[in-house]
């Protein structure tokens, strides 16, 4: 595991190109950036034509990802400064603030083992 720092260029919350709800973090490293998120937030139930978010962990993680950056609405992330901690094949799997802003973490992983306790342990 290792960490860059990384500023957010953009910020992306809706409907990707798949029908899935979704977010994603562009962050810029300055001369390459690489996307946080992307993670699917609720499934649509074409029978009855509604969005299902059934354990509540598509909304908690957009509720936990406006906290951590410590804003109140999804826009005001960008040009925010955090790490990106990142796995051995380079993927983003958590973000750290800096330690002028607290130096809170944010760990895809924890997230996953709260709603998911049997299949991450």
């Amino acid at each position: 595991m290792n960490k860059e720092l990384a500023k957010v260029e953009d910020v992306f919350f809706g409907i990707e190109d798949h029908g899935i709800l979704t977010f994603i973090i562009y962050l810029d490293y300055g001369g390459s950036s690489q996307g946080f998120g992307n993670i699917g937030l609720a499934h649509h139930d074409r029978e009855h034509d509604v969005w299902l978010d059934e354990n509540g962990a598509g909304m908690t993680m957009i509720y936990n990802i406006l906290r951590f950056f410590c804003v109140a609405e999804f826009e005001h992330i960008k040009g925010k400064t955090v790490y990106a901690i990142k796995d051995d094949q380079d993927n983003v799997i958590g973000l750290e603030r800096t330690k002028f802003e607290g130096g809170t973490k944010f760990m895809l992983e924890d997230w996953r083992k709260k709603f998911w306790p049997e299949k991450y342990k």
